[in-house]
């Protein structure tokens, strides 16, 4: 989300968000992970950022579709006038030109590899 996200933010701004809003990112904090997990009693948690390869999409007009749907889209987009959403999603379009192969559209995708045990 990162690559099309900061090539439409050049175009139409970056929305409002809270840190710990519900969302793709709500867990992105590994404190706010730990806490959440030690508020619920588990014991010896352990977080490892794992970076893997992950397909976006098929093409890259398949990966614009896809990210123009979001969630994460419509809060970028939502007051922007139509050319400057023209340009941004012209924007996305060439940010993932480079990201684009024969395995379609793929991006560097990280999550939390999370363990911890409960008494």
């Amino acid at each position: 989300m990162l690559v099309p996200g900061a090539a439409a933010a050049q175009h139409v701004g970056l929305p409002d968000m809270e840190p710990c809003a519900p969302g793709p990112f709500a867990l992105a904090d590994a404190d706010r992970v730990e806490h959440l997990l030690a508020s619920a009693r588990f014991q010896d948690v352990s977080l490892e950022s794992i970076t893997r390869p992950m397909r976006a999409g098929s093409d890259v007009d398949d990966t614009v579709a896809f990210f123009d749907s979001t969630d994460i889209a419509r809060r970028l987009m939502a007051d922007a006038p139509p050319d400057k959403i023209a340009a941004a999603l012209d924007a996305i379009r060439a940010a993932l030109v480079p990201y684009a192969g024969d395995e379609g559209v793929v991006l560097n995708g990280m999550a939390w590899l999370v363990t911890a045990r409960k008494p």
